[in-house]
């Protein structure tokens, strides 16, 4: 059984009569939709590519961020915060 599939179970779990056939038919919806957004939030090779482009730019970029005494979390978060900055502006 898939994730979206054990997430539509909790979420409607009747099966007796009429109730079980609204629940069946909710459970369907519900795998489409999970199984959408997954596929959504999946990263792709152009993803990727950004990624490492930005991974360079905050290499390159110690005038704004003081990288010799940046930790590899701080990095990563602001790798992080740019590339949810493009996605943000992708979707506007």
């Amino acid at each position: 059984m898939t994730k979206a599939e054990l997430a539509a179970y909790k979420a409607y779990p009747y099966e007796t009569g009429t109730k079980g056939l609204i629940c069946k038919n909710s459970r369907q919806i519900f795998i489409r939709g999970y199984e959408q957004a997954e596929k959504d939030l999946a990263l792709t090779w152009q993803d990727i590519a950004k990624i490492d482009d930005m991974l360079r730019e905050v290499e390159n970029c110690i005038a704004c961020i003081d990288l010799p005494t940046m930790g590899r979390e701080e990095y990563y978060e602001e790798v992080l915060r740019r590339y949810n900055e493009l996605k943000n502006e992708s979707k506007n």
